[in-house]
């Protein structure tokens, strides 16, 4: 009887170490693994998420994603070489003038602010109990592809930069041989 029951022990250790292995080797095939989730904190995912909000918010998942990936191609480009992360990416002066729009305000003296700006506004209601069911669904979705952008899912190539002017911008990208992608409302390039 003893034999039988060390049987059946042994027998289930290796029947628990068999689908332990299958479900990590399930978890490294997917794209969405710890491994990844370390390398980025809540703040960027929030600071990402809310930027996305504020220029795609209502628009397809896959123009919320393009615009998270401006950000992450941004920090990522040579080009951008003062740029070392998503904040510096999002509140960027420097060098090449406001990207993203909604993280400023123009002041009077004709300087910008972070404050009062709608960048603000919607990392206020990013965590906000406030937010009525189309909000929520909006920052759920932005959410979404701001952490797909951060774990390298990208529809945009190496764009770095968007606009709505699409006619104007897709005939200088086009007579230029530049890349461009146009979603809804928006031309990536």
């Amino acid at each position: 009887m003893k034999t039988k029951k060390l049987i059946m022990l042994v027998l289930t250790a290796i029947i628990f170490t068999i689908s332990t292995t299958n479900v990590n080797v399930f978890a490294a095939n997917n794209t969405t693994t710890s491994a990844k989730a370390a390398s980025y904190t809540n703040y960027e995912v929030k600071l990402l998420a809310s930027l996305v909000y504020c220029e795609a918010g209502y628009e397809c998942y896959e123009g919320k994603l393009a615009v998270a990936n401006t950000v992450i191609n941004r920090v990522k480009s040579d080009v951008y070489d003062h740029v070392t992360s998503i904040k510096e990416a999002v509140y960027d002066l420097k060098r090449w003038g406001r990207q993203y729009s909604p993280a400023y305000v123009k002041k009077a003296d004709g300087t910008y602010t972070t404050k009062g700006s709608l960048l603000e506004s919607a990392m206020n209601l990013y965590s906000s109990s406030t937010m009525n069911n189309t909000q929520k669904k909006a920052m759920a979705e932005c959410k979404k592809a701001a952490i797909a952008a951060l774990e390298g899912e990208n529809n945009v190539k190496d764009a770095v930069a968007f606009s709505s002017s699409v006619t104007t911008m897709k005939k200088k990208l086009a007579s230029q041989n530049k890349y461009y992608k146009v979603i809804e409302n928006h031309i990536f390039y």
